[in-house]
């Protein structure tokens, strides 16, 4: 498990400054006029991006949940390429190297390579337990495994995307949808009820992100 470095950066902070003087510290008259942002060469170089949203687009599509990439990428491009209005091209990131790249330089300069305008990355956890219910106890034999509904059978789909600009690297919209179903199901037929739902959950997913993806990118085009 992964710890937050929240706690351990805010101690630093109180740990520098002294507990005494937080303690007695009072805002002098120039920071009440005029609070000073202090940005280091990264956040100058970002905040000094400009917005260049031309659509319709040409799009390049990389997963990197880890599993079953391959298959749910194409699903993710078949879906977004149905808006035209949007997409002039939808395309899976491809790797000279012919290996399966997850480093966001990597990525960016892949997309590059293919003259893409905007880059799609997007993550995936899609999670199925499945629980006996209290027709269980007759799980033993052997009709009953195939026509009882002895298991609840619970799925989930989440996934987390942003819409990247090739050229600059400025992030201009992000997506995050977490989708569960639940249904009762035979004990020999849990295995595929688990399946066939995530199937239908990341399908309804991708046309949300065809949807939202589509109106938060109009909104930017037409703000600049």
């Amino acid at each position: 498990m992964k710890r937050s470095l929240v706690p351990v950066v805010l101690a630093a902070v109180f740990a520098s400054a002294g507990c005494a003087s937080v303690a007695s510290w009072e805002p002098s008259a120039n920071s009440l006029v005029a609070p000073r942002e202090i940005f280091g060469d990264i956040e100058r170089l970002e905040f000094g991006k400009q917005s260049q949203v031309h659509l319709p687009a040409r799009l390049a599509v990389a997963d990197v949940s880890g599993y079953d990439e391959e298959r749910r990428r194409v699903e993710t491009i078949a879906a977004l390429a149905k808006d035209t209005s949007t997409w002039t091209d939808v395309s899976s990131v491809f790797s000279l190297s012919g290996e399966n790249v997850r480093k966001f330089a990597d990525l960016r300069a892949a997309a590059a390579r293919q003259q893409s305008d905007l880059m799609l990355v997007s993550q995936r956890t899609e999670r199925t337990v499945v629980e006996t219910n209290g027709l269980g106890i007759f799980k033993l034999l052997l009709v009953t495994m195939l026509f009882l509904p002895t298991e609840e059978v619970k799925t989930s789909v989440g996934v987390r995307a942003a819409v990247i600009d090739v050229r600059n690297g400025l992030v201009y919209t992000t997506f995050d949808s977490h989708r569960e179903r639940e249904a009762t199901t035979s004990s020999a037929g849990a295995k595929s009820q688990g399946r066939e739902a995530a199937d239908a959950l990341f399908t309804e997913t991708a046309a949300e992100m065809r949807e939202v993806l589509a109106r938060k990118l109009r909104s930017i085009e037409g703000a600049r």
